[in-house]
C-alpha cells in the first residue's frame, strides 16, 4: 500500500496524556527528557490518549497517578468484571455498589459526591465516555468493562488535561489496540445464579492496515430473589470494531487514521430498592413485590475517527471526532401513596400500611403505586487535538501539549408516569399508563451543554528533576427547556428556559526529584472545578489540590506514599441545592502503595498491598436540597467517603498454573452528613472481602480457570443511595476455559 501523503488535519486540539517523553519502566526524569526523540512515534500516540500509560510511566507523574495492567483486568474478567471491584486496588477510589454488579457504579475520588460517578471524570481511551457530561454528568450507563485492557487513574494533575470535573480525578479505561499480527483470544465461563459470559477479541494487520473485533456478552438471573418470583439480573452485549491505516514507520510524514465503532445494549431486571434493617437482618438478598416491574433497557452508540501526524521526532498532532449517543429506559418504583419508598422503609411502624403493600403482604387500593418510566435519549459530540513539541531550552529539555476541546452534549426527558394496585399474592395490576411527559417539570425536559476548553503544560527536565507547570480554562454555555404542562408530548406549550455561562482558569503545577537512582520525591498544587447542571444558577465548585510524596523503586521491590490536603469552596450537589452553591469543605489524608514482584521462566510470585486513608468534612454550614446532603452543619463529616480502605494480594505461578488471593477493605462509611460516631442505619457496614483466582494450562493455548468472589460470603450494606439498604454480592463462583492463538 503506497505511503499515506494525507494533507493534516486542522489544528483543533485536545485532551491527551502526559508527555511522551517518558518511557515505560522508566523512573527517572533526566533519562526520560534526554530520550524524547528516540521515542517511536506509535509510542507518541498511545501517549497522547492515555493518561497513565504504563506502570513505569505512573512512577514519573508529579502527583497521584495508578496503572492498572492487562493482565490484572485478564485475571479479574475471568472472576468477577465488575468496575466496583477493580478500582478497589487503586489508592484514592472508593466505590459504593447499588446492584452488586458495578451496572451504574459509585466512584469517589478525594471527596467528592460519589453517585452515579458524576463527580469525577470518566474516559475511554481518552475521550469522555459519560452519556451527556456537562449536561447530566450522572452516569447511567458506565462503559464496559469488558473491553477494557487497562484502566488508568489519575488525580491532581488530571485538573489539567481533562474536564468537566476535576475536583476528585480522572479514570481512563483503554481498549485493546489495534495488531501488528494474528491475534485470536475467547473465553467462556459459567457461574453462580446461572451466569454465562462470552469475552472475544480477533484482529490482523496486512501491509498498512489493521483490524480489530472484540465482544463481551454476559447475563445472569441475579443474586436476589424476588417476592413472588422472577429474574433479578441483567443481559449484556458490547462490540467493538477498530479499523486502522498508517504509513510506514520511516515516512517523512508518519500518520495513522482510526476508526472505532462501538455498541452496547443492556437489559436489566434487577432494582435499587433496598430493605429496612429488620428485613436486611433477616435475608439480605431480597427484593420487595412494589419492585417487580423496576426494569431498565438501554442501546448505546459510539464513533471515532482519529488521526495522528509525527510532523518529525520531536512535533506530533492528535485530531479526534467523536459522537456518542444513548437512548435509556428505566422503569423505577418510586411511590406508594403519597410516600417515598425511602420514607417508609426508614420508618416501617410509622407506615405500616405503606409497608404492607410494598412488601406485598397486602393489597391496596388501584392505583395506590407509581412506577416513573424514565425515557431518556443522550448525546455527546465533540472535536478534539492535542500537539505535543519536545525541544531543548537553557539547561533542560521541554516536553510542551497544548490542546483544545470543542463538545457538545445534551439529555432530552420524556418521562411517563404508570400507576399500579397491589392484588393477592404481591401481583401488581396496572391501573393506568400514563402519558409520555408525565407531570411536566423534570418529566419533560431537555439539558443541553457546550464547552470549549484549552489547556497548556510544559514539562522541563533538568539534571534529576523536573517541574510541570500548566493550566486550562474552559466556558460552558447551558441551557435548560422544561415543559410545564402534563402529559405534552408534542412539546407544542411554551417551555420554560435558562440559561448561563461558566468560565473557569485552573493552573496548576507539579515537580520530581530523584533523590537517588532508587528514590523519587513530588510535590504539586493543582486546582479543579465542577460546573453548575443546567437550571441551576450558581458558580463553579472550585477544588485547591495540594499533594507530596516519596516513591522508590529498588530491584523487585517499589513503594509509594502521596499526602494530600483538597479545599472544596462552592460546593455544588449534583441535583442541586436551594441557594445554589453549597458550602465549603475540607479533605485530606494519604494513600500508600507497595509491591514485590519476580518473574522468572520457572516461577512467579507478586505482592501487592495498597491503603488510603481519608478524612473528610464540611467547613461550613447550608441547606442542600440533595437528599444526600440535606442540613449540613460546619464540622459535619461528609456521606459516602470511607476513613479506611485498604486492599492486598498475593499470586503465585509456575509455567502452567497460577492462582491468586486477594482481600479489600472498607471502613464503616457514613451516608448521611453528620458528627461524631452514627448508627448502623445511617451508614454501610465495614468489609472484609477474599477473592481467590485459579488458572491451569491444558494444553497449549487452552487455559482452564476457577475462581471465587468473595469466599467469606461476607454479607454487608453497599449503600443506602435510593431507599434502604442495599447489599453487596454474596459468594460467587465462577469456572471457564480460556484460548489463545
Amino acid at each position: 500500500m503506497p505511503r499515506l501523503r494525507a494533507a493534516l488535519f486542522v489544528i483543533v486540539l485536545a485532551v491527551g496524556g502526559w508527555p511522551a517523553s517518558v518511557a515505560a519502566g522508566s523512573a527517572s526524569p533526566d533519562s526520560s527528557a534526554s530520550a524524547a526523540v528516540r521515542v517511536s512515534p506509535v509510542q507518541r500516540r498511545i501517549e497522547r490518549t492515555s493518561l497513565v500509560s504504563s506502570s513505569g510511566h505512573a512512577r514519573s507523574i508529579p502527583g497521584s497517578a495508578y496503572f492498572l495492567p492487562p493482565d490484572f483486568l485478564n485475571q479479574l474478567s475471568q472472576s468477577f468484571p465488575n468496575i466496583d471491584r477493580v478500582v478497589a486496588d487503586a489508592p484514592g477510589v472508593y466505590a459504593f455498589g447499588a446492584d452488586g454488579y458495578g451496572l451504574r457504579p459509585n466512584l469517589g475520588m478525594r471527596g467528592v459526591d460519589p453517585h452515579r460517578s458524576a463527580g469525577i471524570t470518566v474516559l475511554e481511551d481518552g475521550i469522555l465516555s459519560a452519556p451527556a457530561p456537562y449536561a447530566a454528568p450522572a452516569l447511567l450507563a458506565f462503559p464496559t468493562l469488558g473491553r477494557a485492557e487497562s484502566v488508568e487513574i489519575l488525580g491532581g494533575p488530571g485538573a489539567i488535561v481533562s474536564g468537566p470535573r476535576t475536583s476528585g480525578g480522572t479514570l481512563n479505561m483503554a481498549t485493546p489496540g489495534l495488531p501488528d499480527d494474528l491475534i485470536g483470544t475467547a473465553q467462556l465461563s459459567i457461574g453462580s445464579d446461572n451466569a454465562r459470559t462470552l469475552r472475544a477479541g480477533y484482529g490482523d494487520s496486512w501491509n498498512n492496515a489493521s483490524w480489530y473485533f472484540g465482544t463481551h456478552q454476559t447475563r445472569t438471573d441475579g443474586f436476589k430473589l424476588l417476592d413472588g418470583g422472577g429474574d433479578t439480573g441483567f443481559d449484556d452485549e458490547d462490540y467493538l470494531i477498530k479499523l486502522g491505516l498508517h504509513s510506514a514507520l520511516d515516512a517523512d510524514l508518519y500518520q495513522e487514521v482510526l476508526l472505532k465503532f462501538g455498541y452496547d445494549r443492556n437489559s436489566a431486571d434487577n432494582s435499587e430498592l433496598g430493605l429496612t434493617e429488620d428485613d436486611f437482618d433477616h435475608f439480605a438478598y431480597r427484593r420487595y413485590a412494589a419492585s417487580q416491574k423496576d426494569r431498565s433497557e438501554y442501546d448505546g452508540t459510539q464513533f471515532l475517527i482519529q488521526h495522528f501526524a509525527a510532523l518529525n521526532d520531536a512535533v506530533d498532532i492528535t485530531t479526534s471526532i467523536y459522537r456518542n449517543s444513548l437512548d435509556l429506559t428505566w422503569d423505577q418504583f418510586d411511590r406508594v401513596g403519597t410516600m417515598t419508598p425511602a420514607d417508609v422503609l426508614a420508618a416501617p411502624d410509622t407506615y405500616a400500611d405503606e409497608y404492607a403493600v410494598i412488601a406485598g403482604d397486602s393489597a391496596s387500593a388501584d392505583g395506590a403505586l407509581r412506577v416513573k418510566s424514565n425515557h431518556r435519549e443522550y448525546f455527546a459530540n465533540g472535536i478534539q487535538s492535542t500537539l505535543g513539541a519536545a525541544f531543548d531550552g537553557t539547561g533542560g529539555r521541554h516536553q510542551l501539549e497544548a490542546g483544545v476541546r470543542f463538545h457538545h452534549d445534551q439529555e432530552d426527558r420524556l418521562h411517563r408516569n404508570d400507576t399500579y394496585g397491589m392484588a393477592g399474592g404481591g401481583v401488581m395490576v396496572l391501573t393506568t399508563r400514563g402519558a409520555d411527559g408525565g407531570d411536566g417539570g423534570t418529566d419533560n425536559q431537555v439539558n443541553d451543554a457546550k464547552s470549549l476548553a484549552v489547556f497548556a503544560r510544559d514539562r522541563f527536565a533538568a539534571g534529576g528533576w523536573s517541574v510541570t507547570p500548566g493550566v486550562r480554562v474552559e466556558r460552558i454555555e447551558t441551557r435548560q427547556t422544561t415543559y410545564t404542562a402534563a402529559g405534552d408530548a408534542a412539546r407544542s406549550t411554551t417551555p420554560d428556559a435558562s440559561t448561563h455561562t461558566t468560565t473557569v482558569f485552573t493552573p496548576g503545577v507539579g515537580g520530581l526529584v530523584q533523590a537517588t537512582p532508587e528514590i523519587a520525591i513530588l510535590a504539586g498544587i493543582h486546582t479543579g472545578f465542577a460546573p453548575p447542571a443546567p437550571g441551576i444558577d450558581a458558580d463553579a465548585e472550585r477544588t485547591l489540590h495540594y499533594e507530596a510524596g516519596v516513591r522508590t523503586r529498588y530491584d523487585h521491590f517499589s513503594a509509594g506514599v502521596i499526602g494530600f490536603w483538597s479545599d472544596h469552596q462552592d460546593l455544588i450537589s449534583i441535583t442541586g441545592t436551594t441557594t445554589g452553591n453549597g458550602g465549603s469543605a475540607r479533605v485530606y489524608g494519604a494513600e500508600l502503595s507497595a509491591g514485590y514482584g519476580v518473574r522468572d521462566p520457572e516461577y512467579r510470585i507478586e505482592i501487592a498491598g495498597a491503603y488510603t486513608f481519608t478524612r473528610a468534612e464540611f467547613t461550613s454550614g447550608f441547606e442542600s436540597a440533595d437528599s444526600l446532603w440535606g442540613t449540613v452543619t460546619a464540622g459535619d463529616g461528609m456521606p459516602y467517603v470511607p476513613e479506611h480502605v485498604a486492599t492486598a494480594s498475593v499470586l503465585l505461578g509456575t509455567k502452567r498454573s497460577l492462582a491468586t488471593v486477594s482481600a479489600s477493605y472498607m471502613s464503616r462509611t457514613r451516608t448521611a452528613p453528620g458528627s461524631g460516631d452514627f448508627p448502623g442505619y445511617a451508614g454501610t457496614g465495614a468489609r472484609v472481602l477474599v477473592d481467590i483466582v485459579t488458572e491451569y494450562a491444558l494444553l497449549r493455548g487452552v487455559r482452564v480457570f476457577a475462581s471465587v468472589y468473595n469466599v467469606g460470603d461476607e454479607v454487608y450494606v453497599a449503600s443506602r443511595f435510593f431507599a434502604g439498604a442495599a447489599p453487596g454480592a454474596p459468594r460467587t463462583f465462577t469456572a471457564g476455559l480460556k484460548f489463545e492463538l
